[in-house]
């Protein structure tokens, strides 16, 4: 009895340590697993969100064309969307805002044909949906009346003085979806699906559907752009596999080790039997010789059965380790071996155990003999990755430590090796490398190629705005002396035009001076540091209030106001800003500026509001580009270029600038620098 129990508790500790093992791996199998999948459907959604934008994108430019505030132009603007037609594959419909929503405008159909209303699918309906909001909305699935075929619809409302007049559509076939997700790679029966707000399946790839009786871990990720989900599922079939083989390969070593405790235990208490049963029959040795022997021989047994079990466990653990793993002698000898080892090292079906580690692999270099030598002194050397040219010509990169292992006397016996095949990791690594390389020698390239542009258009520039200032000079000096001269020999008429000429020269003049600052901006070299706006603003607000000092402004300067650039055009930039809203500011009672901090998608913007004239937003792509001007001269006299010059200061030091504004009401101007 005593050696049954003492069997069953040498073999509970490796039970208990197998099944730790096996749950422990399927685990982290698992939580991998749903980080993958995670990732899988995070990458899709972001796809299906740049396959809904680039639409949203076109069908907005249609509709801040002004083709449509003319109908006697709109076969132009049916020829604009065939061409949306012809670059997404999707139809185009102009409908108006009332109930029901009048189709005006068809690309299915020749221009005039007589057009019903838009229908009205079930579930969220995306035409409703945008004029109710003002922004682009994306619809669910439908059934197409015409097609018979499932469709989903995405509608961009025509604003005209914040309000919808019309409504422009695209219908998306289900099949171009279903052409994105079939271009997914996916482990051997994971599924992926795109869902609308309903829970109706747009599209899905491996569509077999799991029983009930099969349930399945799930990924949810909601697009940023419409009211569709990613669904990514991974059925608890694709873990069984792994399960099976852990738990017979669990019961496969509690077998051999029972086993084996098993019959240790009846040859050891086979033989203490004996011994005991001598003991009791008479013999002529004395009894206190008896007793040693016995008591020797017994220890001597089990110590024999012990280190066999040990060895045994030893084996096993080896074996079935989830590592390439070998134990070696002193001359290189297998001793123990991994599955995992024999795997990697295509060592299926050959015996190993006790050959020479030198006659299964004869093309190991001399350099790692020599590490095998210094883990056989006693020292542990590793490398994270090392290259192994094998006797057929193939190339394997591994990854490796070598340790010593002691026997009871403290001497060494032997090393224990692990590896690890990192060829496909270092495959990606050289072509993530390669692939930079080659990035990096065409942004070399790029840059090269802008920076001659640009120093072709400086002295381009340069050149023209100097030997413009010559004949400029002589006009406006001949000019003014025929005015000094002449003028009694001039008629009113005369003279008026004489004026126009030197207001002209004047103007020229200007913008010469303009293109010389609008190309300084571009050259002059970034000093970046702190800079108080707050501070700044102030200063340039009472250079504004000593230019004119009978204006009445209110003036709201946020304190603590901070940005990181150049000092020197980051005062240009907030003196252009300025400027602007102080002068169209100066048709109103009492003009009202203020500067201020405002937070945008988490980031911190410097906003310079105003009330003055304001701009029309349809014309907003106008205000940054070089003498453009939304005004007329008489109104607001100036050239055009502060606040293109503003543009390009902000975009030199890798920062954003946008602007909102309506007529008579103001506008406000917001950067951001990093």
């Amino acid at each position: 009895m005593f050696l049954r129990r003492l069997i069953w508790l040498s073999i509970l500790p490796l039970m208990l340590l197998s099944l730790w093992l096996a749950v422990d791996t399927l685990r982290a199998r698992h939580q991998q697993d749903l980080r993958q999948a995670a990732m899988q459907a995070g990458n899709f959604a972001t796809d299906l969100d740049q396959f809904l934008a680039s639409r949203i994108g076109a069908l907005q430019m249609l509709a801040s064309s002004p083709l449509l505030e003319d109908r006697a132009r709109w076969p132009e603007l049916y020829q604009e969307a065939q061409a949306f037609h012809a670059s997404f594959g999707s139809h185009v419909i102009l409908a108006d805002v009332g109930r029901p929503m009048q189709m005006l405008l068809n690309t299915r159909t020749p221009l005039g044909t007589p057009l019903p209303p838009l229908p009205v699918p079930t579930g969220k309906a995306a035409a409703p949906a945008a004029v109710a909001s003002g922004k682009p909305e994306v619809g669910d699935l439908f059934i197409g009346p015409v097609s018979k075929t499932p469709l989903c619809s995405i509608a961009v409302p025509v604003l005209r003085k914040k309000r919808p007049e019309y409504v422009l559509l695209t219908l998306l076939d289900t099949t171009l979806l279903q052409q994105r997700i079939d271009r997914r790679r996916l482990p051997e029966g994971w599924s992926i699906a795109v869902k609308d707000s309903g829970g109706r399946e747009i599209a899905r790839r491996n569509a077999v559907r799991h029983q009930e009786t099969d349930p399945a871990d799930r990924v949810v990720v909601r697009s940023e752009l419409s009211p569709w989900t990613v669904v990514l599922e991974i059925p608890a079939a694709a873990y069984r596999a792994p399960l099976v083989r852990f738990a017979l390969l669990l019961a496969l070593g509690l077998l051999l080790t029972t086993v084996a405790g098993v019959l240790g235990g009846s040859l050891a208490a086979s033989r203490l039997g004996r011994a005991v049963r001598g003991l009791v029959q008479p013999t002529p040795v004395p009894g206190p010789e008896i007793a040693e022997i016995a008591e020797a021989r017994t220890l001597l047994e089990q110590s024999a059965a012990a280190r066999r079990e040990s060895e045994e466990r030893q084996e096993i653990f080896i074996k079935h380790a989830p590592a390439a793993l070998a134990m070696f002698d002193r001359h290189m000898r297998y001793l123990h071996v991994s599955l995992r080892w024999i795997r990697d090292y295509g060592l299926e079906g050959r015996e190993i155990i006790g050959r020479s580690h030198y006659d299964i692999f004869p093309e190991i270099p001399p350099e790692w003999r020599e590490f095998h030598r210094r883990g056989l002194a006693g020292e542990v050397v590793r490398a994270d990755a090392d290259r192994f040219v094998r006797a057929d010509g193939s190339v394997q990169w591994v990854r490796w430590e070598i340790r010593p292992w002691r026997q009871a006397d403290g001497t060494i016996g032997g090393i224990v090796l692990f590896s690890e095949d990192i060829t496909g990791l270092k495959k990606a690594q050289e072509e993530i490398e390669s692939l930079n390389t080659d990035l990096e020698r065409r942004v070399e390239l790029r840059t090269a190629e802008l920076k001659a542009a640009n120093q072709e258009l400086d002295a381009f520039a340069y050149a023209v705005s100097h030997d413009l200032r010559a004949p400029l000079r002589a006009m406006i000096g001949f000019s003014e002396a025929l005015r000094e001269d002449c003028a009694a020999q001039l008629s009113e008429e005369g003279l008026d035009h004489l004026q126009e000429i030197q207001t002209a020269g004047y103007r020229m003049g200007e913008l010469v001076d303009g293109l010389l600052v609008l190309s300084r901006s571009l050259r002059s070299t970034l000093e970046c540091r702190s800079v108080d706006v707050t501070a700044l603003a102030q200063r340039l607000m009472k250079d504004l209030e000593r230019q004119e000092p009978g204006r009445k402004v209110q003036w709201q300067i946020d304190d603590g106001l901070e940005v990181n650039g150049d000092p020197r055009m980051v005062e240009m930039l907030l003196t252009n800003l300025l400027s602007n809203a102080w002068k169209y500011s100066a048709s109103t009672e009492t003009g009202r500026i203020r500067v201020c901090a405002e937070l945008r998608d988490g980031r911190t913007f410097i906003a310079v509001a105003d009330n003055g004239a304001g701009f029309d937003m349809r014309h907003a792509e106008r205000l940054f580009k070089p003498f453009q001007r939304l005004h007329r001269q008489d109104e607001f006299p100036g050239i055009g270029i502060g606040l293109a010059t503003v543009q390009r200061i902000v975009n030199r030091h890798g920062g954003t600038i946008a602007a909102d504004g309506e007529p008579g009401n103001g506008a406000t101007f917001r950067f951001w620098l990093p």
